[in-house]
């Protein structure tokens, strides 16, 4: 079987400003990468608050990532997205020596990338969109309306989710349907819960995911005054909401039951959902959900207001998609039922994200579209 080149155009990848940024795109790169598989990955980064323009190659094994330092224009209107594309180019002619069967972008500002260089490196046109935008109706009139034209010259689209998939055909008459591949977890990183209650004294209860508008915490701490002194939550993350959550769990005397600690690394995070009762979220909008799915792989069940990206993968053998208005009745009643989820049955739920699968899909549809 003919070993296929891949090119890899994410506009978020981990880069010397943010080590964490698209990690979940390396992960994918660097399982692919194999003896049938040969992935290039070249990261034209947005950062732009940088001292000195330079270029970062690193190479693992079939894997080679090039990341471009410190000369994207600062603002992606239009205008700049046309420079962005010009310099994205002109910089990759001097590390991409090679043609490619498959240009895979990520991200639907990397989609506009894709046609501009298959001019240059040939290959078949794969995008992935992961943005919420399209969910919430927030992409903007001129960006909006180029993009539309432009995802028909893909051969593939595809999205993490059905959510966004059919906000994807609500915004364009698209000439496939997206194909629909979800996020997925190395199962077997992830440590399983032993018993359905993690404390005989407590409903320990979690939050991860960014202090920000989108992630609606807020909320979520307000519905904690509802619930008995015996639940807790516990919330992983930091973002531009940290100072201003700390302080509204201060003023609510909730110090003692609502705890905001710091992001941890994902091998201590996929060790940690096991410690825990219930997952909670009510985040406004996800693409997807991912620590939604670590939590119940870990075989935590979950309770969520979220609609969109969960689900995906939720079902009544791993939690519950409520209104607002049944959030703490539901948080209530998961609790006190704690042994209706026994964690074995909740992380076989969601066995069919494992990465294993996922990968198997991403390997079918590459040598489907190059046949």
């Amino acid at each position: 079987m003919k070993k296929l080149k891949v090119l890899y155009l994410p506009i978020w990848y981990p880069h010397e400003a943010d080590p964490l940024a698209g990690n979940f795109i390396q992960d994918l790169a660097r399982d692919l990468a194999s003896e049938q598989l040969e992935i290039d990955v070249f990261y034209p980064n947005l950062t732009y608050k940088q001292s000195k323009s330079h270029i970062i190659t690193n190479r693992h094994g079939h894997l080679t990532e090039h990341i471009a330092n410190g000369w994207a224009p600062p603002k992606v209107n239009m205008v700049g997205l046309n420079i962005w594309i010009r310099k994205s180019l002109k910089i990759a002619k001097t590390v991409l020596q090679k043609e490619y069967d498959i240009i895979h972008t990520h991200g639907y500002v990397a989609a506009f990338l894709g046609p501009t260089f298959q001019k240059i490196f040939g290959g078949k046109l794969i995008t992935t969109i992961h943005h919420s935008d399209f969910i919430e109706n927030r992409v903007s009139g001129s960006r909006k309306k180029k993009l539309g034209s432009l995802l028909d010259s893909y051969h593939k689209v595809i999205t993490p989710s059905k959510a966004l998939s059919e906000a994807l055909v609500g915004h364009y008459s698209l000439a496939n349907m997206p194909l629909t591949i979800p996020n997925y977890m190395d199962l077997e990183m992830v440590k399983l819960k032993k018993d359905p209650r993690a404390n005989a004294n407590q409903i320990r209860c979690l939050n991860v995911g960014s202090l920000e508008r989108i992630k609606n915490q807020q909320l979520l701490i307000k519905k904690w005054i509802e619930l008995p002194e015996q639940y807790t939550l516990d919330l992983i993350g930091d973002g531009p909401l940290h100072a201003s959550l700390t302080e509204f769990i201060k003023n609510e005397n909730l110090s003692s039951r609502v705890k905001i600690q710091k992001p941890i690394s994902k091998q201590e995070l996929l060790q940690t959902y096991c410690k825990y009762d219930i997952s909670v979220s009510t985040s406004l909008i996800e693409t997807f959900g991912m620590s939604l799915l670590e939590s119940i792989a870990a075989g935590v069940p979950v309770v969520t207001t979220c609609d969109s990206g969960p689900s995906t993968f939720i079902t009544t053998a791993n939690g519950k998609i409520v209104t607002v208005s049944r959030l703490v009745e539901t948080i209530l009643n998961t609790g006190k039922n704690l042994k209706s989820y026994a964690p074995e049955k909740v992380r076989a739920s969601v066995i069919s994200y494992d990465k294993s699968e996922v990968i198997n899909s991403y390997i079918q549809l590459y040598q489907e579209v190059t046949s």
